[in-house]
């Protein structure tokens, strides 16, 4: 029996042929989700203040140095010249320095090293801002807590940093700094008493055990209104509990 044209074109299109109408709703649903999580994006994005910064960027400080705000972002920012010098290489740059004034006493010309070595093993950290070093004494490292007075492994290297640059022409600022936990004591009745305590303490070690000349060191007590870190964990307030001593030198050195 013949079969008709029109039942040989309904047969072919039937053979094999498992198509399911309902295939479009999967690709329609995933097209919902990425307009959904498109617009929870921009939504974020749009609800993210100047507090919501803050917070996200102060969780890398520490890194590259300390980031600023005010309320208004300044028209050129002014990036620390330490954001672009590497660790070792401002450790080197200090050791130069100690050999450079130490060769005014030959006693002293091999001790650059091994003081820096001495200082990085107890935490010491070493940063250089223009012709100006920071060594950052951590307070755990350098004095008992609540205390003023300076541990023995302490004492030996502020002994023998001084010895070196009792022969420099620098200038010695040395800041106390404590993190925001407040402190009412007799002696210390606020964190302002404190860390000028420590500073103190720090440049009558100088003055006492070493030559250097009284007329170029001063002192600062900043209480905890100057933190490297925010004062969100104990990790970060200890690291806000610190003693710097600056070693400024003549501008263009």
């Amino acid at each position: 029996m013949a079969i008709s044209a029109a039942q040989k074109k309904k047969k072919k299109k039937g053979k094999g042929d498992d198509f399911d109408p309902d295939f479009w709703m999967v690709t329609f649903g995933d097209l919902l989700s990425l307009l959904l999580t498109f617009f929870v994006l921009l939504f974020s994005m749009a609800t993210l203040d100047d507090k919501s910064l803050k917070e996200m960027f102060s969780t890398f400080a520490g890194g590259a140095g300390v980031l600023m705000f005010s309320d208004t972002f300044p028209k050129e920012m002014q990036i620390p010249e330490s954001a672009f010098m590497p660790k070792q290489f401002q450790v080197s740059q200090f050791i130069k320095f100690l050999q450079k004034e130490s060769k005014k006493e030959k006693a002293l010309s091999t001790e650059s090293s091994n003081l820096v070595e001495a200082m990085l093993m107890e935490d010491v950290s070493i940063k250089k801002r223009g012709p100006t070093f920071i060594l950052s004494f951590q307070n755990k490292q350098m004095f008992s807590a609540g205390s003023s007075e300076i541990s023995p492994k302490l004492a030996s290297i502020l002994k023998r940093l001084g010895g070196v640059l009792r022969f420099s022409s620098t200038r010695i600022i040395i800041e106390g700094h404590t993190d925001d936990i407040p402190i009412s004591t007799p002696r210390y009745p606020s964190n302002w008493e404190l860390s000028s305590a420590r500073a103190a303490r720090v440049m009558r070690f100088f003055l006492e055990n070493t030559s250097i000349d009284q007329d170029r060191i001063s002192i600062a007590g900043f209480g905890d209104s100057k933190p490297v870190v925010r004062n969100i964990n104990d990790a970060f307030r200890a690291r806000n509990r610190r003693v710097d001593i600056l070693i400024v030198q003549a501008a263009g050195v």
